[in-house]
């Protein structure tokens, strides 16, 4: 029985080892960056411009689902000229990559911008220009380092994967010029659509995250920053930063201290997998292991019951068992590819079940046998 035994724990490791990929979470790589006006390293902000205030809404208006919305991004930057002269300013943005197709010349690169990026840069409420950047190299930008703590997806709050470094070298952004006469106040503002990064593997529940960049320190004076989230519909959210939930569908955050990044994550709010709310956890991986332990832990009580009261119909239960969970908590279809295998791997394992039960009560009756 001991082999037997020793035999079952070695196939349910094959099993999962198997049907469960061995990295925990879905996040791979790094999310796409935004925000923050940085300058190069040789050619920093002069030292008389400062940023007063800034204000950064993220506006969620469309009602998609997670990997198919778009928030509008709204920056205002009040910017002040504090010398006696004016100043001539050469100030870069950085976005995200855009589409291959788009990259292939700067006409396409700007009709993406304008048209689905829908990239907007006002002075004063008045239009100004800009010019597509390619692949800048991140040695020659001011960029902070994502810590892996910072990635946590937002309804159980648990890790979504560990970020050795953040990468910059393919960023792209936008270069604008802007003169600021002499003690000017100017507000500055850019409004852009913003992709974010998709999660929807080893997650039952999908989840959308952003990642927003501030301009360094030196840059500002008496800095006043407010961070807004506005949704259309409730929606499970994690920030990096401490905020306050305003209304049920509006975010805020003030503060006097400038954060190196903003990082965000959002799950749909208004429905859960009936397996995540079940066992408290977003993981397939961890929802996969409880399922396989109920599986087993049923089919052997039902397996022994039919034993003890001789019913054979009660064999047949623990066959059934599989099908039942993958219908009602497989965090994906039971019909799709995993879902089947899930089903097939699950009938292996009873059957397994089976044998040895039936070995275990043949020799628990021989023993009776012996010792009558």
């Amino acid at each position: 029985m001991r082999r037997i035994s020793i035999l079952l724990l070695f196939l349910v490791a094959f099993i999962m080892g198997i049907f469960i990929p061995s990295h925990s979470y879905a996040y791979i790589g790094s999310p796409p960056s935004t925000g923050g006006f940085f300058t190069e390293k040789n050619h920093p902000l002069p030292p008389e411009v400062k940023i007063k205030k800034a204000i950064v809404r993220y506006t969620f208006s469309e009602k998609k689902s997670i990997g198919e919305i778009q928030p509008t991004v709204t920056i205002r930057y009040l910017l002040v000229n504090q010398s006696k002269q004016a100043q001539n300013l050469d100030l870069t943005y950085l976005l995200y990559e855009l589409t291959p197709e788009a990259n292939k010349t700067a006409k396409k690169a700007h009709h993406e911008l304008q048209n689905d990026v829908k990239l907007k840069l006002s002075l004063n409420e008045k239009p100004i220009d800009y010019q597509y950047l390619r692949y800048m190299n991140r040695g020659e930008w001011l960029v902070p380092k994502v810590k892996e703590e910072w990635l946590v997806e937002p309804i159980y709050h648990q890790p979504l994967a560990k970020l050795t470094s953040q990468s910059f070298d393919n960023t792209v952004g936008v270069k604008t010029k802007i003169t600021l006469a002499a003690q000017q106040q100017a507000e500055l503002t850019i409004s852009y659509r913003d992709r974010g990064e998709f999660i929807s593997q080893k997650v039952a529940q999908s989840i959308q995250s952003h990642l927003f960049l501030f301009p360094p320190n030196a840059f500002w004076d008496k800095p006043d920053l407010r961070l807004e989230l506005v949704f259309k519909q409730p929606y499970f959210v994690h920030s990096n930063l401490p905020f306050t939930k305003q209304t049920p569908n509006h975010y805020g955050i003030q503060t006097q201290k400038i954060p190196s990044l903003w990082l965000f994550t959002i799950a749909d709010g208004t429905s859960l997998p009936l397996a995540t709310q079940l066992f408290q956890t977003n993981m397939v991986k961890e929802i996969m292991i409880y399922l396989f332990v109920m599986i087993i832990f049923l089919s052997f009580l039902f397996f022994a019951l039919a034993n003890l009261m001789r019913k054979k119909w009660l064999y047949l239960l623990p066959y059934l068992i599989p099908m039942i969970i993958a219908f009602i908590l497989l965090p994906y279809p039971y019909l799709s590819p995993g879902g089947i295998l899930f089903i097939c791997l699950s009938l292996l394992l009873v059957a397994i079940l089976h044998f040895i039960i039936y070995l275990l009560f043949r020799f628990i009756h021989k023993l009776r046998h012996k010792t009558s």
